[in-house]
């Protein structure tokens, strides 16, 4: 194989081969060292990936010591250490690795006719290239190679206004046998088309609160899709192509396949004939099913005709069972998606705007068994997956580094990628959730509580626990905590006041030193009135510094009652006697 082939077999058939042929934890690194490389190789970087790239790697190749010889670690296998600080440096690798370089490399072999001598015959190729190449493009009314449609053309940019209408797409070949239309299928197609127009999602919205105004809430749906069509016709003015758009698809067309902003698409029944696979549709989520990615096969593809030579170009689908909701309909393993291509959904719903539609290859799944097929995503030619440039984003310049690290613009960029980071983006929104649920929430940090009681007794604190309260959970606008802390101090004289009644009576209650747990009582019985007793010994405001003494046993309870009861018993039997 080519060094081409290496690549793609490393990054694309290795880890669906090997799953359930290895062990788990050599499968895991492998996995792991593929999808370093896919992530390397993608045509757009950031560098906040790279950073993470360069933190990952070593762990890898820590877990490959684990499994591998070291006459396996050769230069070769360090090198990729380096892969991350040089994208960095340099740039997306595909813009200068080797692969165009060979493949012109071997053009010029090709070119060889005189063996003894090579350059002689090179050059003169390569004259006559240039020549060629001037000649084109100064020639017109010539196809050239520079003036030649793309490939794949899919009609260029149209002028038409509404974004359902103005769509890149360009259909050829004719249907399937048995391929039909029916009218319940355009009424199905054009309820998507007008659901999924941006510019008309102001009169869907005023129908759907009309309809909830006039009708119970069960019905509403049923009758917005009924009566909106209509009512959005009569809304409209004429000689527009809104009122086009509500007047409905006069006929339709089929065809086999579809050049959709430069990518062909083929129907399934004609691409099971191909070695190739240009079938495989994919569209991410959206409303409601934001979680949800669509995954299917193209059908047919719909060319609905409207008034005036206005065209929508759709898909139908077959669409698999992708809701995660639901048993053996995805599987996700090592990073691997699995989708169970003989269970469908959305049967009734089949349609999609050809626009929507992003291309997927599928790979039978050996680990899962027949009719389960991994889910490969690709990145098509002269296709720039490109992100718009936000002034905030630390790849764009280091604005908001702090003035602590001039200089160390590294360290910021790794602070930014490690908040950034998935990991520690799901654990921080798990502790939000968990903070939510708490009724109090202290600003303690990481300091136990019981230091902060050391110090409070070194300051000569009566009542410990009732300080520490207010020092950790107070704070400005918290009204529960300000409140909780204001009956906490009032109670305080009543503890001072218990030892009081034990003194002379002219010893003033400043002086008195209040019992060694009054702190403790008040601070537990305040807690407890207001937001009720913690079960076992947790304190609430306590932390781990202080903790309950346990409850006496239930069953201890119930022999004391029972010994109580038996003793009166017999002191009423003796009364009676």
């Amino acid at each position: 194989m080519g060094s081409h082939d290496c690549h793609v077999f490393m990054q694309r058939l290795l880890p669906v081969g090997i799953r359930h042929l290895l062990p788990e934890d050599v499968v895991k690194p492998i996995m792991l060292l593929s999808r370093f490389f896919s992530q390397l190789t993608a045509k757009t970087l950031r560098r906040t990936d790279m950073f993470q790239l360069r933190h990952d790697i070593v762990q890898v190749l820590c877990k490959f010591e684990m499994i591998f010889p070291p006459a396996f670690f050769t230069s070769m296998m360090h090198v990729m250490v380096h892969l991350p600080e040089e994208a960095l440096l340099a740039g997306p690798v595909n813009y200068r690795w080797m692969y165009p370089i060979e493949r012109l490399l071997g053009e010029l072999k090709k070119s060889v006719r005189n063996r003894a001598k090579p350059e002689g015959s090179i050059i003169e190729a390569w004259v006559q290239y240039e020549s060629l190449t001037f000649c084109g493009m100064y020639l017109k009314d010539v196809e050239t190679a520079f003036n030649r449609p793309q490939r794949n053309n899919d009609g260029g940019m149209r002028k038409e206004q509404l974004s359902v209408f103005a769509q890149s797409a360009q259909p050829f070949g004719d249907p399937g046998r048995g391929e039909s239309f029916s009218t319940n299928d355009m009424e199905v197609a054009h309820w998507f088309v007008l659901n999924n127009c941006d510019e008309i999602m102001a009169y869907l919205d005023e129908h759907e609160q009309m309809m909830k105004r006039e009708h119970p809430s069960h019905l509403v749906a049923r009758k917005h899709r009924e009566l909106f069509p209509q009512w959005f016709l009569d809304s409209v003015s004429y000689n527009d192509e809104l009122y086009n758009l509500a007047f409905g698809p006069i006929r339709s067309e089929l065809f086999s396949g579809c050049n959709v902003n430069g990518v062909k698409f083929l129907g399934a029944a004609r691409d099971d004939k191909l070695c190739t696979q240009n079938s495989g549709v994919h569209v991410p989520g959206g409303g409601e099913s934001t979680d949800i990615d669509f995954y299917g096969k193209l059908t047919t593809v719909v060319q609905l005709l409207y008034k005036d030579r206005y065209q929508v170009i759709m898909f139908k689908c077959r669409w698999f069972d992708t809701n995660p909701n639901r048993a053996g309909s995805v599987k996700i393993d090592h990073g691997v998606l699995s989708v169970n291509i003989n269970r469908t959904w959305y049967d009734d719903d089949p349609y999609i705007l050809a626009n929507m539609a992003s291309q997927i290859v599928y790979l039978d799944d050996p680990k899962a068994g027949s009719g389960w097929k991994v889910v490969q995503k690709m990145d098509h030619r002269n296709m720039y997956d490109i992100p718009e440039l936000d002034p905030s984003d630390n790849d764009v310049d280091n604005e908001g580094c702090p003035k602590e690290l001039e200089g160390r613009e590294d360290s910021w960029e790794w602070l930014c990628a490690h908040f950034q980071a998935p990991e520690y983006v799901n654990k921080a929104q798990v502790n939000k959730g968990n903070r939510k649920k708490k009724t109090l929430l202290h600003h303690s940090g990481s300091r136990p509580f019981s230091y902060r009681m050391d110090a409070r007794r070194r300051e000569g604190s009566k009542f410990l626990e009732i300080d520490v309260f207010g020092d950790v959970y107070v704070r400005p606008g918290n009204e529960l905590a300000e409140s909780l802390h204001t009956t906490m101090v009032e109670r305080e004289p009543v503890g001072s006041s218990v030892v009081r009644l034990q003194l002379p009576p002219e010893t003033p209650i400043e002086s008195v030193a209040p019992p060694q747990d009054a702190g403790f009582q008040i601070l537990t019985e305040t807690l407890d009135q207001t937001l009720g007793r913690r079960p076992g010994t947790y304190c609430r405001g306590m932390g781990n510094a202080r903790r309950r003494e346990p409850r006496p046993r239930s069953s201890a309870q119930s022999n004391s009652q029972v010994t109580a009861l038996t003793a009166q018993v017999a002191a009423l039997q003796g009364q009676m006697s």
